[in-house]
């Protein structure tokens, strides 16, 4: 069976059956996989959410490169935030925003800003803008199509949050075609951070 395929499984099997869908996932050889199931494990199980999302961090950080150490944690981030721990959600977006930062290049650290910023829009506006200001500073001056999409929907998640923040932070922007993308945004009603879990 693939690591994609295990990884679904445990999707499923989490909200119904969570120790076997721990077992299933402590099994996956993959570590981005093995993070993904273990995040849907701590998203559901009834006691040790925490040490389940410290398991699937554990499992990113064996990842091959900061781009995925860093992305995967998207995933442990929403399962904690989902659940109300807010403090430790918050701890592991720090951790993985200072992975992210290493990654390369831009476009990469872009995508996994992105997703960071999926998982912390579970936690409040105020932690997503801070991450939208950072895919600006690394798209910036790059014409990279990754860049220039990361920077429109992060726009679109903060339209989708706070319709004036994401007016203000469009202003802010340099003149310029991703800027002209940005604003076509702000009448859209934005889009609701994605779903980390099924």
């Amino acid at each position: 069976m693939s690591a994609t395929s295990q990884r679904d499984r445990v999707a499923k099997l989490a909200t119904t059956d969570p120790d076997k869908a721990l077992n299933v996932a402590r099994g996956i050889n993959d570590p981005w996989f093995r993070a993904q199931a273990l995040s849907h494990v701590a998203r559901y199980v009834p006691i040790d959410a925490i040490r389940i999302a410290t398991e699937a961090e554990q499992a990113a950080l064996k990842c091959d490169d900061h781009f995925k150490r860093s992305a995967v944690r998207a995933w442990e981030i929403a399962a904690l935030a989902e659940r109300g721990m807010t403090k430790d959600a918050l701890r592991s977006l720090h951790s993985a925003l200072a992975e992210a930062a290493l990654a390369s290049p831009s476009s990469s650290r872009c995508e996994s800003l992105l997703l960071l910023m999926h998982a912390a829009a579970r936690i409040s506006l105020s932690h997503s803008i801070p991450i939208a200001d950072e895919i600006r500073k690394t798209a910036a001056g790059d014409a990279n199509w990754r860049c220039i999409r990361s920077l429109v929907e992060a726009v679109a998640i903060l339209c989708y949050l706070d319709a004036s923040a994401a007016m203000r932070f469009v202003e802010s922007l340099p003149e310029s075609s991703s800027k002209s993308k940005c604003r076509s945004k702000l009448n859209t009603g934005g889009v609701e951070p994605r779903p980390f879990f099924w």
